[in-house]
């Protein structure tokens, strides 16, 4: 038993000896690999070994080399997760560094509480002089970090008067100093640098960003000579910022002139348009506006500075440049600073096209606060009303309206508003502004006009009765008058326009009473007057009035004409000489010769002519050569009636045949009728019916068949051609004509026109009139009148009668005719008639005819005078001179003298 003992004791310490061996190779080989820095190799080596040897008396060791194998790595959550284990053992070996550690970790790891609560353990333990330095490092930033600024000044000063502290010495002053100008602590900040700047081994990279910190922090202290004083000692190299200081300094300084100096010499090096900007500032402040514009000018782009630049031109000044170098930028990038000067100088230049680029981006507005969003709508506003820019005024006042409702000045944007709309023809939006007008009832200047404004557009959508009713409101207004004038005018101009011109009379005579002659009232009174054919009051108005003007005197003419005082009318035909050049000259003189005529004052007609000859012989219209005309051939002055129409223009040949027709003169007549026909000038049907009849009568057969084939050409489809020409060749017994007339396609058309050709071939050939008087009364039974052929075959039926002296047959056509037709029968063939009644001794009965032409057919005058020489001729056998003398006068009045004709 005892050998067998002691060789178990002997065979277990073997063992265990050989294990030992085995975990001491482990854990020295893993140190040699961290030892030699390969701290990952190191990391997997000794977690290997962990995992290994779990109960092994090197575990927490192994454990704590993982942790710093693994920060070594900045594997931090992981160094922690290991260091945190071992500092719950106390009793640790290396409990002091894994405090240490875990202090320094939960710092870089940004747990900055955490740090500070190792911090805490690690101040109790007995930790080197250099690791008690770097904990209260960290533990200052720790505190910078958490936002408790009084604890890490109060460990930083700690730091700071241990003279045996050198390692982060540096470290601090800099991070301190840092933390004080992130956070503009100048003062806090000038007492750390002023440490650092005095420190000897400073690196010059350091020093410099020492000296600008420095200088930066006396810069922004205001300690502008202490900056100018260490720029002055110090042969440093600066950089541009400091330079830029230093050229501040001298600025605030009132050294100028060395600022501008430092600064010019910094702009050729940098080119920077900010020192450039500085330079210009001084040289304004010098007063030097245009050379300080011209430096910035050169110095910088055309669209930077452009508030300061137009600030200068504006100094110069020169306002219109200032304008020109906003105009450089676009509206819409302006700034809210830049936007207030640009109104500024368009309000200076009153620039309307810079009011409407305004108007155009009124969304620019939006970045300003609401004074000064107020001031420049209302300024732009009223500038583009004031320009008459209606449209663009309008776009600005709806958003100042919008905005704004409770300004002193709502009910005055408002008008203005309105009277643009109203301006744009908008007209129910003006009155709807207006009536917003009127709702705040100010009872002011304002507010009595926005009636009146409110009344035009009532009176622009000819609503006159509200227009009437507005007016009419501001007229009796206590408050205010400015606009009566204008305000009755338009009252009374309503009241026209609804054709109440007696009340537009009484408000225009009112007007004329307050104002005078003003606004054309007299022609407005007389165009009531002539509108509601006023003419006795029109006359009796303008009687005694002086200076009326040329329409209202033409008005009283005519009135006065009207009323048949042709006298009066008559005797101011000197006094229309003062509106000789105006354009109701010649209806004056028109109105002076017909009354003149009325008056048979044609002597002094005479006179009247010849003074307004010139005039006369060039009136377009001939309207008063026409009237002269006729007093001329009244008195058979037709020497003076040519002379009126020298040269006539085409339109006027037909009227002058015409009229030299009717008063009985056929040589002249016929030039003017055949210069109608051969330049076939377009006549109307009755007018060629007349130049026919006239050639006829005339036995002028040729110019005759000239205006049947005209006629043909004018009235394609009329029948009445073919009428003309069988009258042509059966007055003039051509029997070759008629017979060629005869085979016209369309004579077959009408039954009745073609027997009385047939008829009539007949009697040319034979020449029985008896036969063809029988022929032709055969063609009456049951026809109609009403026809042309009819009324031709009466009338050579009348003919033949007279020619062969057998008028019974005559009689029967007569009789044949019904009563109610006989006026529709031409008046050439009732003289016929009555001839016929005066040859078969029924005198009775060819006066009364013979006179009834005289009423009846009254444009016929050769027909009418011919019938009134038979009646004078009847009344000449007879003795009766009264009856002469009675008959004479009626005509004379009506058409002509005949003394010397009968």
């Amino acid at each position: 038993m005892l050998n067998r003992s002691r060789l178990f004791i002997i065979l277990y310490f073997s063992i265990t000896l050989f294990m030992y061996c085995d975990v001491n190779f482990d854990y020295r080989a893993s140190y040699s690999l961290y030892r030699d820095g390969f701290y990952d190799i190191a990391e997997r080596s000794f977690t290997e070994f962990l995992e290994k040897y779990p109960d092994s008396i090197y575990r927490e060791k192994a454990l704590y080399f993982v942790s710093l194998s693994m920060m070594k790595q900045n594997n931090l959550k992981g160094s922690i997760q290991s260091l945190t284990e071992l500092a719950k053992n106390p009793a640790f070996e290396y409990r002091d560094a894994v405090v240490y550690n875990l202090t320094l970790n939960y710092h870089e790891a940004g747990d900055y509480s955490k740090s500070l609560e190792y911090y805490t353990i690690a101040r109790t333990l007995n930790l080197s002089s250099e690791w008690q330095e770097n904990i209260l490092f960290t533990a200052i930033k720790n505190y910078i970090f958490l936002n408790n600024e009084p604890k890490a000044i109060e460990l930083a000063d700690q730091y700071i008067t241990k003279q045996q502290y050198e390692i982060h010495k540096m470290d601090i002053l800099k991070f301190m100093s840092d933390y004080y100008l992130a956070n503009k602590n100048y003062q806090k900040a000038i007492i750390h640098i002023d440490l650092m700047i005095t420190e000897k081994n400073l690196l010059p990279s350091d020093r410099e960003i020492v000296s600008y910190n420095y200088l930066y922090s006396l810069f922004m202290l205001g300690r502008d000579r202490d900056v100018v004083s260490f720029f002055e000692r110090n042969e440093l190299q600066y950089t541009s910022e400091l330079y830029e200081i230093v050229a501040d300094c001298y600025y605030r300084l009132g050294d100028k002139e060395k600022s501008f100096a430092i600064l010019d010499t910094l702009y050729m090096n940098t080119k920077d348009h900010e020192i450039a900007y500085k330079q210009s500032v001084i040289l304004s402040e010098a007063k030097n506006y245009r050379k300080a514009l011209e430096l910035l000018e050169s110095r910088s782009n055309p669209v930077d500075y452009i508030l300061e630049k137009a600030q200068f031109a504006m100094l110069i000044p020169d306002a219109s440049k200032s304008l020109q170098i906003f105009k450089r930028k676009k509206i819409t990038d302006y700034s809210r600073e830049e936007i207030i000067a640009f109104t500024d100088i368009v309000n200076f230049l009153n620039d309307t096209r810079s009011y409407k680029n305004i108007a155009d981006n009124i969304i620019i507005c939006d970045s300003l606060l609401n004074t000064e969003r107020n001031l420049i709508l209302y300024n732009t506003g009223v500038a583009l009303y004031n320009a008459g820019e209606y449209k663009s005024s309008s776009t600005v006042m709806n958003r100042w309206i919008k905005e704004f409702t409770d300004d002193l000045l709502y009910d005055r944007v408002l008008y203005m508003n309105g009277v643009a709309q109203k301006n744009l023809k908008q007209y129910q939006n003006a009155i709807s502004e207006f009536s917003k007008v009127q709702r705040i009832k100010k009872e002011d200047k304002i507010y009595y006009e926005s009636f009146v404004e409110k009344g035009e557009c009532f009176f622009y959508l000819k609503e006159y009765a509200q227009a009437i009713k507005m007016y009419e409101l501001y007229l009796a207004n206590k408050i205010t008058d400015v606009r009566k004038n204008e305000c009755m005018l338009q009252l009374g101009n309503a009241h026209y326009n609804i054709k109440k011109y007696t009340n537009a009379y009484k408000v225009y005579d009112n007007y004329k009473k307050l104002y005078g002659n003003k606004n054309n009232i007299y022609v407005k009174i007389a165009d009531t007057f002539l509108k509601s054919a006023n003419y006795k009051e029109a006359q009796e108005y303008f009687a005694n009035q002086s200076n009326i003007g040329d329409y209202p005197f033409f008005v009283f003419l005519f009135s006065t004409f009207k009323n048949e005082d042709f006298a009066t009318v008559f005797n101011n035909k000197q006094n229309i000489y003062a509106y000789e050049k105006t354009e109701y000259f010649k209806e004056m003189l028109y109105l002076v010769v017909l009354s003149g005529q009325k008056m048979k004052k044609n002597e002094e007609l005479i006179v009247v002519s010849e003074k307004n000859k010139q005039l006369i012989v060039s009136e377009h219209s001939g309207k008063i050569r026409r009237a002269l005309l006729y007093s001329f051939l009244k008195i058979r002055r037709d020497d003076l009636a040519v002379s009126l129409f020298e040269k006539p223009d085409n339109t006027m040949y037909y009227f002058l045949g015409e009229s030299f027709c009717d008063f009985l003169y056929p040589e002249i007549a016929t030039k003017w009728f055949n210069n109608v026909i051969n330049n076939k000038i377009t006549l109307e049907y009755r007018e060629i019916l007349k130049v026919f009849k006239f050639y006829i009568e005339t036995n002028n057969y040729t110019m005759a068949e000239k205006t049947a084939e005209f006629m043909s050409i004018l009235f394609p489809v009329s029948f009445e051609p073919l009428l003309f020409k069988y009258i042509i060749y059966i007055n003039t017994g051509n029997f070759e004509e008629l017979k060629k007339l005869s085979t016209h396609s369309r004579i077959k058309e009408n039954k009745i026109f073609e027997t009385l050709v047939k008829f009539s071939l007949e009697y040319l050939t034979d020449m029985n009139k008896e036969k063809y008087l029988n022929h032709l009364s055969n063609l009456l039974d049951d026809a109609d009148i009403d026809t042309a052929v009819i009324k031709q075959v009466i009338k050579q039926i009348f003919l033949l009668s007279i020619d062969l002296a057998d008028y019974k047959k005559a009689i029967v056509v007569i009789n044949k005719i019904p009563s109610a037709k006989m006026n529709s029968i031409d008046a050439d063939i009732r003289i016929l008639e009555a001839l016929i009644y005066e040859k078969t001794g029924n005198i009775e009965k060819a006066i009364d005819l013979y006179l009834k032409i005289y009423y009846i057919y009254p444009t016929d005058i050769f027909v009418v005078y011919t019938s009134i020489l038979r009646v004078i001729n009847i009344y000449k056998v007879t003795n009766e001179i009264q009856r002469i003398k009675k008959i004479k006068e009626m005509f004379e009045d009506k058409y002509f003298i005949i003394e010397g004709k009968i």
